[in-house]
Protein backbone atom coordinates (compact mmCIF):
# COMPACT_ATOMS: atom_id res chain seq x y z
CA UNK A 1 0.00 0.00 0.00
CA UNK A 2 3.37 2.43 0.26
CA UNK A 3 3.64 3.21 -3.50
CA UNK A 4 -0.47 4.18 -3.45
CA UNK A 5 0.50 6.86 -0.75
CA UNK A 6 3.73 8.31 -1.90
CA UNK A 7 1.95 8.66 -5.66
CA UNK A 8 -1.17 9.82 -4.43
CA UNK A 9 0.48 11.80 -1.82
CA UNK A 10 2.75 13.47 -4.33
CA UNK A 11 0.22 14.13 -7.27
CA UNK A 12 -2.57 15.21 -4.57
CA UNK A 13 -2.46 18.13 -1.65
CA UNK A 14 -6.41 17.33 -0.84
CA UNK A 15 -6.37 14.97 2.61
CA UNK A 16 -9.95 13.73 1.72
CA UNK A 17 -9.21 12.67 -1.54
CA UNK A 18 -6.40 10.39 -0.90
CA UNK A 19 -8.10 8.87 2.03
CA UNK A 20 -11.23 8.10 -0.59
CA UNK A 21 -8.34 6.98 -3.10
CA UNK A 22 -6.75 4.66 -0.94
CA UNK A 23 -10.67 3.28 0.46
CA UNK A 24 -11.56 2.58 -2.98
CA UNK A 25 -7.90 0.65 -4.34
CA UNK A 26 -8.74 -1.22 -0.72
CA UNK A 27 -12.18 -1.75 -1.72
CA UNK A 28 -12.02 -2.75 -4.95
CA UNK A 29 -8.41 -4.61 -4.62
CA UNK A 30 -6.86 -2.95 -7.91
CA UNK A 31 -3.73 -2.87 -8.30
CA UNK A 32 -1.19 0.19 -9.23
CA UNK A 33 -0.62 -0.60 -12.97
CA UNK A 34 -4.31 -1.11 -13.64
CA UNK A 35 -4.82 2.40 -11.65
CA UNK A 36 -2.57 4.02 -13.59
CA UNK A 37 -2.11 2.40 -16.89
CA UNK A 38 0.49 1.36 -16.82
Amino acid sequence: MLPFYVRIRRTSTLHTEQSLFLAYLKDNKIGWAEVYGV
